[in-house]
């Protein structure tokens, strides 16, 4: 074949022009219609393991805390860190000294606790001179869950998230009167110990793998950032503020559930039953159970309480007494949880 021919029978031959492709209206529909399904699934399951992180943490937190517990304790024969204490009443006797050292030692215990982890020092006056406030350790008492996390702590109002067991490691302000008392004027019906609170020994407290030491708590927002209310990390609003309650059943917070006022209104309570999770009798808060507030906006909530702010306010951490770190469960449906009477009625 001649090269001429070959070359004619090339030109003759017709070759289609390309095909353009690209996608129809509809297609393109589809298309965002899938995406916009597969990040709805995607989403809850991202925002579910962000909240399992944020759990983890805290659970994390409080067992760094147990361990300074653990360090306190064995410097004070065994005794437990007080949970508030203004510093104006001798804890050794139970009888006011007289004197005013408040500058020298009001402390709450996340403060007590402090030196055990880092810088810091025992009481709010020294720990601040000493840098303890601004300490990076800080972070171990702020919950990752709480809403807008403080960076500002002062020598009056250190920010802690989390409250300690109101009998356990008591509030020594607000009971130094009267040994256990319910009512203003006591008989000896009216108390189940005859003591004055004072922190506990480990070694005293029975069945301390069942018995909450340090919870999550219900915070307001004020006093440079969201903070236990008052500044008091004590959960002496604890089911329905029962170590004081006056009126109501209770055992005040022991297992003594033969106690006479446990004859009150709603009783007898016992080991087996959820406690109550709405705000103590009596106190000048009004909120729903199970929320922070915010005192910049006027609105008060839940003082000295728990609080299950965890996997969508249904999760709430505890470090238990023997070291280990358990989470409860609150049924939004039900408005039980199943941290039971046992997991705090204590011992005498």
């Amino acid at each position: 074949m001649s090269m001429a021919k070959r070359d004619s029978d090339f030109a003759s031959m017709h070759i289609p022009p390309p095909q353009r492709t690209a996608f129809t209206l509809v297609e393109l529909l589809v298309v965002i219609g899938i995406i916009a399904l597969l990040i709805s699934i995607l989403l809850p399951a991202l925002s579910r393991a962000r909240e399992s992180a944020n759990s983890v943490q805290c659970q994390s937190n409080l067992r760094q805390i147990g361990q300074a517990i653990v360090m306190y304790a064995n410097d004070y024969q065994g005794t437990l860190p007080m949970g508030y204490w203004n510093g104006l009443w001798n804890p050794a006797t139970g009888r006011d000294p007289q004197i005013n050292p408040k500058t020298i030692y009001w402390t709450v215990w996340s403060v007590e606790i402090q030196p055990y982890m880092g810088k810091g020092s025992n009481n709010f006056t020294d720990n601040a001179a000493t840098g303890g406030l601004t300490s990076s350790l800080r972070q171990v008492f702020l919950c990752p869950e709480a809403a807008s996390l403080p960076t500002i702590n002062t020598a009056g109002a250190t920010i802690t998230q989390y409250v300690c067991h109101p009998r356990l490691m008591p509030w020594m302000e607000g009971f130094e009167e009267t040994p256990d008392v319910v009512n203003a004027h006591p008989t000896p019906d009216d108390q189940v110990t005859n003591r004055f609170d004072l922190p506990y020994n480990i070694s005293h407290i029975k069945r301390s793998s069942d018995i909450c030491l340090i919870f999550d708590a219900a915070l307001v927002n004020g006093s440079g950032g969201w903070n236990v209310p008052s500044t008091v990390p004590v959960a002496f609003g604890l089911d329905a503020g029962r170590m004081r309650v006056s009126g109501e059943a209770t055992t005040q917070l022991t297992d003594v559930y033969g106690f006479s006022g446990n004859a009150g209104a709603g009783g007898p309570i016992n080991a087996g039953q959820p406690i109550d999770i709405q705000p103590a009798d009596g106190t000048p808060y009004d909120s729903l159970a199970n929320t922070d507030s915010d005192w910049n906006s006027g609105i008060y909530g839940n003082s000295g309480n728990l609080r299950f702010r965890h996997m969508g306010n249904t999760q709430c951490n505890a470090l238990m007494v023997d070291g280990h770190v358990q989470a409860f469960n609150y049924n939004s449906r039900t408005k039980q949880t199943d941290l039971l009477r046992s997991n705090i009625n204590v011992n005498p």
